[in-house]
Formats: structure tokens, C-alpha cells, sequence
């Protein structure tokens, strides 16, 4: 390479050098400058704000539900185990039983209650004592057995009857004309009743609360004429 194109080279070099020098210099002050003039390049932020939803004011509607009753309704079948229109009203009520081989052991009590008669109406009241819960009693005499009746009302009125669980029979009768029905007017005037039953000529006694709710309804408004 002859003297002259060194010398051009660095000549060239040189320009270029010092163009990449002003260059810097250049966007060095810009910088500089912006700062100085307290400018700050924006930047776009994005805030997500959540609001929290509130709970709309609710009023509350208390349903006052009537008490639920123990009695219903159902009518007896016939021969051939089909419903007649002939109705009674049953209740399954809890207790306990005590004789000379026991103290306070389960009992279960069935009251069924009907009125029948057409010229002369009577009311029938059954009861069908079930001790240990299962075991049904029964009269297998060949005569009546006497059992008698203590009905205790909410007001502490003591009220006696007596009843009769006839031969061959499984359930306690109470009998009598229309309105005279010691334990049916107790069970239309009261809400519970506390009842003793005994055997007049025997060691057992059963002792039950009987639960009234609903039954004066249900009572007056059954169909007893058919």
C-alpha cells in the first residue's frame, strides 16, 4: 500500500471517529436536557379496582308453622280389607309400664276414637297398651277385666274412669252416650293430658302423656253420620 492511501485511511478514520463523537454529544444533551426540565416520560398504568358488591337488605318472613298434630284420620275396612266411609281418629302416644316383674319399662299406647249411632249416638274410645313397645295385651280370661282410669288435666282436675278390656279382647273400651265421654271432653278441652291406667284386680299400671294438639279440629270436623 503506497504512503498515500495510509494517509487517506486515517483521514477517513479520523472524520468517522469524530462524526460518532458529535453523534453522542448530541443525544448525551438531549437527555440531559429533558431531565433537567423535570419532564418524565408518561407511562399509561392501568388500575383494576374491584368493588366489593354488598349485600342487597333482606327482610326476613317468619312463617309461624302450626304445631304439628299426633292424630289423624282413617277410616276401618271391611272384610275384604277394603276402606269403608266409616271414619275414626287414632293417636300413638309413649309411657311406661310397671307389674311385679318390672319398673318403668317402654310402653306403647294406640287410642282409637270414634262416634257411632244413629238414633242414639255413642262415643267409643279404644286403647291398646303395647309393653316393652311390642308386646300387645290381651284378656285371654273368659271374662271381662276391669281396669280403672286416672285422667290428669292441665288445671290439676283429677278426673276417674272406669273401663272394661272384654274377653278375648286386645284394647280397653270407654262407651258412653254422646257428650258423656269423660276422656273425649278432656282430650277436646285440654293440649296435654297425663293418664294412669290400672287393673282393678292386678299389678300393672301403665302410666302416658297424651299430646291434644289438633284433635278438637279434627274431632268436629270429621263426618260421624255415615
Amino acid at each position: 500500500m503506497s504512503k498515500t492511501a495510509k494517509t487517506l485511511l486515517i483521514v477517513w478514520g479520523t472524520v468517522i471517529l469524530l462524526i460518532i463523537i458529535i453523534l453522542l454529544a448530541f443525544v448525551l444533551g438531549k437527555k440531559t436536557e429533558s431531565t433537567a426540565s423535570g419532564e418524565v416520560p408518561k407511562t399509561e398504568i392501568t388500575t383494576e379496582t374491584t368493588t366489593a358488591s354488598t349485600p342487597a337488605e333482606t327482610t326476613e318472613t317468619i312463617t309461624e308453622l302450626e304445631p304439628e298434630s299426633p292424630w289423624i284420620q282413617k277410616f276401618f275396612v271391611d272384610e275384604f280389607e277394603r276402606p269403608t266411609n266409616k271414619p275414626y281418629i287414632s293417636g300413638t302416644f309413649y309411657g311406661k309400664f310397671s307389674n311385679s316383674a318390672t319398673t318403668d319399662s317402654e310402653l306403647i299406647v294406640k287410642i282409637v276414637v270414634q262416634r257411632y249411632g244413629k238414633l242414639y249416638v255413642n262415643d267409643l274410645i279404644s286403647i291398646s297398651l303395647y309393653e316393652y313397645g311390642s308386646h300387645l295385651v290381651k284378656n285371654s280370661y273368659s271374662k271381662s277385666e276391669e281396669y280403672k282410669i286416672l285422667i290428669l288435666e292441665e288445671s290439676g282436675k283429677r278426673l276417674l274412669e272406669y273401663s272394661e278390656m272384654y274377653s278375648k279382647s286386645d284394647s280397653i273400651y270407654i262407651d258412653t252416650s254422646k257428650d258423656e265421654n269423660t276422656f273425649i271432653n278432656a282430650l277436646l278441652n285440654n293440649n296435654t293430658l297425663t293418664v294412669r291406667i290400672e287393673e282393678r284386680d292386678g299389678m300393672s299400671s301403665y302410666l302416658f302423656d297424651i299430646d291434644c294438639t289438633g284433635f278438637k279440629e279434627l274431632f268436629e270436623s270429621t263426618d260421624w253420620s255415615v
